[in-house]
């Protein structure tokens, strides 16, 4: 019976060095290129500022404009709301635009879990008790002994590369 080998594709890089000189010289190149990355990142950050600087300003009085608006058209709408809404009416279209009131969803609102809970199981309502269960992985890591034979369950620890040029500042980690 034959057995199933499976390939692994890795990606193919532009220049693997093949002597101690020509890493050298890779590291090199890689510390320029991350000099330049880094410079052009911020030249790009220093002209979103001044971007964002220009337009703040405006954006800003703007959203206080439209935060005062819709103030003032809900005030009047929740005093007219029975005029409003007479025949069920949930919006009215006001020419330029429309108003009107959206019902959300139910949801459950609780305070004070610890006492709520306690008040569920008392009342015989633990069918509305929700119980998760989970690994508690810390411990797994504190005593790994204890997995042993536990299929499905085992620590794993990945290695990753990384590369850092003295000409720079910074680490490159490789993905």
């Amino acid at each position: 019976m034959a057995k199933n080998t499976m390939r692994i594709a890795t990606q193919a890089h532009r220049a693997t060095p093949q002597t101690a000189a020509e890493a050298s010289n890779a590291m090199g190149e890689l510390g320029t290129a991350m000099a330049d990355r880094a410079k052009l990142q911020a030249d790009l950050d220093k002209a979103v500022a001044e971007v964002t600087a220009k337009f703040q300003p405006k954006i800003q009085a703007l959203a206080a404009q439209v935060k005062d608006l819709v103030g003032g058209l809900q005030t009047w709408a929740e005093a007219n709301k029975d005029d409003l809404t007479a025949q069920g009416k949930r919006s009215v279209n006001l020419g330029t635009g429309e108003v009107g009131w959206r019902t959300n969803p139910p949801k459950v609102k609780v305070t004070g879990l610890p006492k709520v809970l306690e008040l569920l199981k008392a009342k015989g309502l633990e069918m509305l008790v929700a119980i998760k269960e989970d690994i508690n992985k810390k411990a797994v890591l504190e005593d790994p002994s204890q997995i042993k034979g536990v299929k499905g369950l085992e620590i794993v620890q990945d290695e990753t590369f990384w590369a850092k040029p003295a000409s720079v500042d910074m680490e490159e980690i490789a993905s």
